[in-house]
């Protein structure tokens, strides 16, 4: 009875270092939970989205493309981006730097921008950067300057739009009072405080994985 008893001992304490070992394998490795869910939302106009990694300089008399993609690969590892929007992302900085540059865009916004009006329903808004009809007829262009119309659904020409219009409106998106005034005013909606909210958390954390 006692040998039994002792080889149930056994028993019992293998498996509950299986157990443990088990545990232990499937906890190491995986990612703790978003510590931000539930924190306090962005305070409107206290600050602006930390600084992200900026895009490539833009040349203009040479060609950019082997320099953006590169950036833009590199980005999308770190951030989660596909590498095609992250590309269309930094376009825009670049292109903005030197179309508006007193507005001091970064392409994290942009990346904020197309997040926050991903979760907006689309209404009469075109497009992955959700752009109403009035704006995107003011404000369009063709990314990639080939003499093609401009289309809302590329991402290249969204991209390049959004940003005109957030630089539209003549604000130093490097100062808390112009970003929030500029990306409160794009959606063209009365929430466009919650709007810009979500936009700050997205750029927030694209800064943050950028660097």
């Amino acid at each position: 009875m006692t040998k039994r008893r002792l080889a149930y001992g056994k028993i019992a304490a293998t498996a509950t270092l299986i157990t443990t070992g088990i545990v232990l394998i499937a906890t190491i490795g995986v990612t703790p939970p978003d510590t931000r869910t539930g924190a306090a939302k962005p305070v409107p106009g206290a600050a602006t989205p930390a600084p992200a990694a900026p895009a490539p300089h833009d040349r203009p008399h040479a060609s950019d493309a082997a320099q953006l993609a590169a950036w833009s690969q590199r980005l999308a590892a770190r951030t989660g981006i596909p590498a095609r929007a992250v590309s269309a992302y930094g376009r825009t900085e670049m292109w903005l730097r030197s179309e508006a540059p007193e507005c001091q865009l970064s392409w994290a916004t942009v990346a904020g921008v197309a997040d926050a009006a991903a979760t907006r329903p689309r209404g009469r808004a075109v497009g992955p950067l959700r752009i109403m009809p009035r704006r995107w007829a003011r404000w369009r262009i063709r990314a990639m300057r080939d003499g093609e119309v401009p289309d809302p659904r590329d991402i290249d020409d969204a991209a390049l739009t959004a940003g005109r219009i957030l630089c539209g409106t003549g604000a130093d998106l490097s100062a808390p009072d112009g970003w929030w005034r500029a990306v409160r005013a794009y959606p063209g909606t009365p929430n466009g405080a919650g709007f810009a909210q979500n936009v700050f958390t997205s750029a927030e954390r694209y800064a943050e994985l950028s660097r």
